[in-house]
């Protein structure tokens, strides 16, 4: 596989390694397209982004991988402690992935992290679907 596949297959195994609340099982894909009766239970999807290449010096190049992780569910809108909490579970899985170790991927560096949208407000309004994605960027050091 890709290195950016497996760091975002670490990055499954570190969020499924931990507890939140809610809880929830996360699950790799490229397409995180759910039936709306799906979404009546929470759905975190690990998806492989995109990765930059840059030389750093002479011999060494280095590589920003990127993975998003989508946090998906059907909610009232106008139920803001819903609402909340699942906005407020994007920031923990955010927090939580903040320079941590990739188990299964050790030589990924933890880089940033970019919580956008904080929730997707047409898919609330249309959908009644909260949608918020965190991207986290991994740095790699090659010679």
């Amino acid at each position: 596989m890709s290195r950016t596949v497996d760091i975002a297959a670490a990055v499954v195994a570190t969020l499924n390694a931990n507890t939140f609340s809610p809880t929830f099982t996360a699950v790799r894909a490229y397409v995180p397209v759910y039936e709306l009766a799906d979404l009546e239970s929470l759905h975190v999807t690990v998806l492989p982004v995109s990765v930059e290449q840059d030389q750093v010096d002479r011999v060494a190049m280095q590589e920003l991988h990127r993975v998003a992780i989508g946090v998906q569910q059907r909610v009232d809108p106008d139920d803001l402690p819903a609402v909340d909490a699942l906005t407020d579970l994007t920031q923990a899985i955010a927090d939580y992935l903040r320079d941590r170790p990739l188990t299964d991927y050790p030589a990924a560096q933890w880089e940033s992290a970019k919580i956008d949208p904080v929730y997707a407000a047409d898919l609330l309004e249309t959908n009644r679907t909260y949608t918020g994605v965190v991207t986290t960027t991994y740095r790699l050091l090659h010679e």
